[in-house]
């Protein structure tokens, strides 16, 4: 026996997904094995956004730590995206100006209004 109904989660969706508002480019990376020095990669991106919702969920009471000599506080970002988005750990999502590397989701939740992924911000090199 279920505890929601497929109306009822649809109707939850309705509302959570009512919160996604910020456009969100999927990324994929794309191989090319033919390239003339043996191989090269491209990130491909999405030519239409989804709706998303980044925000942060770094605990208050987080510490400092030290990590290769640089003292600094671990961030924790979350992206909500709809449920059904095509996107897997190891996919990028381009938010404004910044990018994030998707790093798990739960779309093997068995209550899922949306798509949560865990990301961490990719710096520019």
């Amino acid at each position: 026996m279920s505890l929601i109904t497929a109306a009822e989660m649809a109707a939850i969706r309705e509302v959570a997904e009512s919160g996604l508002v910020t456009p969100v480019y999927i990324q994929t990376k794309s191989i090319d094995r033919d390239a003339p020095d043996g191989w090269s990669e491209t990130w491909v991106e999405s030519s239409t956004p989804v709706a998303g919702w980044l925000y942060e969920i770094t605990p208050s009471g987080a510490t400092l730590g030290v990590v290769a000599g640089a003292v600094g506080l671990a961030e924790s970002l979350w992206l909500r995206l709809p449920v059904g988005t095509a996107v897997e750990p190891g996919d990028r999502a381009r938010v404004g100006s910044s990018t994030f590397v998707i790093q798990h989701t739960n779309d093997d939740s068995t209550y899922l209004p949306w798509l949560v992924c865990s990301v961490k911000i990719v710096v520019p090199r």
